[in-house]
């Protein structure tokens, strides 16, 4: 996959926790960063589908309690 340059500011002592995580694990700045971006848009890209099946009529939902019943708990 081909990669793009990107340049951003953060406050310093966030970019020194993420220098310090980066070392313990061996990795690059940039590999930590581009992991905490996957990792931030897949929870986003899951955050738009539960809210579009939980508005979503057809899309039946059930309560914790009745999940609990079914489950026999």
């Amino acid at each position: 996959m081909a990669k793009s340059a990107i340049s951003i500011t953060l406050e310093a002592d966030l970019v020194k926790q993420i220098d310090l995580l980066a070392a313990e694990a061996d990795r690059p700045r940039s590999w930590l960063l581009s992991q905490a971006v996957v990792s931030y848009l897949q929870d986003q890209e899951d955050l738009v589908e539960a809210l579009t099946r939980a508005n979503d009529a057809k899309d039946k939902t059930i309560s914790s309690a009745q999940l609990r019943t079914s489950l026999g708990l």
